[in-house]
């Protein structure tokens, strides 16, 4: 998804959960909705714009889909090989990606970068395993400078567990024993 194409997004999440529904009432057996959809942005979008046009849209009641769905969370997925030094060019998204919409065509990779860092709940290092020393070094001081209230969680290959992903609201934490509870209070 991009930031130019929120209309789009409302009827493609519509369209996934009306599906979903359908299947449902042929299957009982099924589930009524998902757990959690994960939508991915493109390379260019700018989360905070997308989470705010669906909190506004949710507001005004423009669109049914908001009154059956919320973004939980925001992840921003960083290439920690290249973070260091997409951070420090003068590039314009443009010049460097082909077919980029005009929404961030014309804007800066390292604004573009900043936007999608300083929107996350959790940032996820990527391909840890390739980065030199200092490229990982460098990866995570900016993700940390950019963002000190989100998480930072370092990964090779993409692995990483799914609640970190998806959170409590698809994997609730298990309730403490009474063992562990009363050893914390004293």
């Amino acid at each position: 998804a991009c930031c130019s194409l929120a209309d789009e997004l409302f009827s493609s999440v519509e369209q996934l959960l009306v599906s979903r529904k359908k299947q449902q009432k042929k299957d009982p057996q099924k589930k009524p909705m998902f757990d959690a959809i994960v939508i991915e942005l493109s390379g260019v979008a700018d989360p905070q714009a997308i989470e705010s046009n669906w909190n506004q849209a949710a507001q005004r009641k423009l669109t049914p889909v908001t009154s059956w769905t919320y973004i939980d969370r925001v992840v921003t997925l960083v290439d920690a090989c290249t973070f260091g030094s997409d951070w420090m060019t003068v590039d314009l998204a443009g010049d460097r990606w082909k077919n980029v919409d005009d929404c961030g065509g014309i804007r800066k990779v390292t604004e573009l970068l900043a936007e999608q860092v300083e929107a996350a709940q959790l940032v996820v290092l990527n391909k840890m395993d390739l980065a030199t020393k200092q490229e990982a070094q460098v990866a995570t001081a900016v993700a940390q400078g950019l963002n000190p209230k989100a998480t930072v969680e370092t990964v090779e290959f993409g692995k990483i567990a799914p609640e970190l992903i998806l959170g409590e609201t698809v994997f609730p934490k298990a309730p403490e024993k009474e063992e562990t509870k009363k050893s914390k209070e004293n």
